[in-house]
């Protein structure tokens, strides 16, 4: 399965999809799953689509949402002068 990288591509479908994508909200609202069992689901989707994307590529997510880094994963991460590290913060 091939990622899409593209901010603006994702964007785009992203509209075009609304209407599907709550579709599929609702039907998994429907399904005779506890929310653990979804949400291990959805973890081993994300695993598994995650390990596909270089985040030092894109950094958006660090733009948008400006995650919490524990502290072991300061290590990893690409120095602020790339400015993909700058809007991280760190946890206590």
């Amino acid at each position: 399965m091939k990622i899409e990288m593209d901010l603006k591509r994702i964007k785009k479908l992203a509209a075009a999809l609304d209407d599907e994508n709550w579709e599929f909200r609702t039907f998994l609202k429907g399904l005779d799953l506890d929310s653990a069992e979804l949400d291990a689901i959805v973890h081993r989707i994300n695993d598994e689509v995650s390990a596909q994307i270089d985040c030092t590529q894109c950094a958006n997510c660090c733009k948008v949402v400006r995650p919490v880094w524990m502290r072991q994963m300061w290590p990893s991460l690409p120095p602020v002068s790339t400015g993909r590290s700058r809007n991280l913060r760190k946890s206590i």
